[in-house]
């Protein structure tokens, strides 16, 4: 190449206009596609257009082309704008992007370059290196999962199809949860990579059994960082076996009935169990703590196990199993929370106070519109 390049401009590679072709094949050399070249037309007297035109002053040029090339396809895969939008961190787009595109450099991968030997998961060792298999079907890692599906109530034969990215363009959750729950299965997807790199270049063994609370750990942080609400009853250090019950009591020596008591019952994916509420007399306010937290057990005792009801949704084995566990080894713990914390019973605590009467809510059941709308603000559902 002994071209001038520090001040060449299009018009250098014009002659009597048509293309200068040995300055072209000088320039870029033998191998484009001269059959494209040589067809080439131009209109000098044509009205100039924009093909890649910025559409802002902070759109990058590269940005403008891909998304010119995108238009060029006629039927483009929805999950591409799906996967920007994704609350997560720019890094763990790209790494989705890439994935969607097949084009992480996977064993398989670059054996079908010629880079690199054939080799097999580096996990399981059973199967073709492949990024589907690693990040989706290895048996190492669907316990993974097996926990996502566990903790927002899914059947795991919606995993099948994870691969093809329908996760990206459906919905498999309730509206308020779809955010995280898309955000979660990225950044599961992302430490998985993660892992099976640190396995191959540090020697590092993955801690299979952590994968699912460091993802939602990630996604808790990064939610919380931009002041998004996210399921804040969730206890993700406790995936499959948790149940928190939020009590308390609206206390006054002044009214005809002198306390109220209130409790909430709920899953560790955000799902009501148990709501109730009643009024009652008490002596003083901490006699009417004691009383909410006796009558929520009491009520989570005699409804969600002793008399159970197969046909509503709150009766899981699990979160059941765990309850009984949890009174029956009083293993579990008793914190004391700020009220702005423990917004739900402290609301049907003084319903209780005003309404006396046993009024108990879960699936199935009647309920007032105002707890509909605090639970749908805290993201729970019945």
């Amino acid at each position: 190449m002994d071209s001038d390049l520090e001040g060449l401009s299009f018009t250098d590679f014009m002659l009597h206009g048509n293309l200068n072709l040995p300055l072209v094949q000088n320039t870029f050399g033998p191998n484009l596609d001269w059959s494209l070249i040589n067809s080439i037309r131009f209109d000098f007297n044509a009205q100039n257009l924009w093909v890649w035109g910025p559409r802002s002053l902070r759109t990058s040029v590269a940005s403008a082309v891909y998304d010119y090339l995108i238009t060029l396809d006629p039927q483009p895969w929805p999950g591409w704008s799906f996967i920007w939008k994704l609350f997560v961190l720019p890094r763990v787009r790209t790494f989705i992007w890439k994935l969607a595109h097949g084009k992480l450099p996977s064993g398989d991968y670059l054996y079908g370059l010629n880079i690199g030997p054939f080799t097999l998961c580096h996990f399981c060792g059973l199967a073709p290196e492949s990024a589907s298999h690693t990040i989706w079907n290895c048996p190492k890692i669907m316990p993974c999962w097996i926990s996502l599906c566990a903790s927002f109530n899914l059947d795991p034969n919606v995993l099948a199809k994870f691969d093809t990215g329908i996760w990206l363009t459906n919905r498999f959750v309730s509206k308020n949860s779809d955010a995280f729950f898309k955000a979660l299965i990225a950044n599961l997807a992302w430490i998985i990579w993660k892992d099976r790199c640190n396995l191959i270049f540090k020697g590092w063994q993955p801690k299979y059994h952590s994968i699912f609370g460091r993802a939602w750990s990630y996604c808790t942080n990064f939610f919380n960082s931009i002041a998004k609400n996210i399921m804040e009853y969730s206890i993700p250090s406790c995936p499959l076996k948790n149940i928190s019950l939020f009590t308390d009591a609206s206390w006054s020596d002044s009214s005809p009935v002198s306390c109220g008591l209130g409790f909430i019952a709920i899953s560790n994916v955000g799902q009501v169990l148990l709501a109730g509420a009643m009024g009652c007399s008490s002596v003083s306010p901490i006699s009417a703590e004691i009383a909410a937290i006796l009558f929520a057990l009491d009520q989570c005792i005699v409804r969600l196990i002793n008399h159970f009801d197969n046909c509503v949704a709150w009766h899981y084995k699990r979160e059941i199993d765990s309850l009984k566990s949890r009174i029956i080894n009083t293993c579990s713990a008793i914190k004391t929370i700020p009220r702005t914390e423990n917004l739900l019973a402290d609301a049907l605590a003084h319903f209780g106070r005003s309404n006396p009467h046993l009024s108990l809510f879960s699936q199935g059941l009647d309920r007032p519109r105002w707890l509909e709308d605090l639970c749908l603000s805290l993201n729970l559902f019945f």
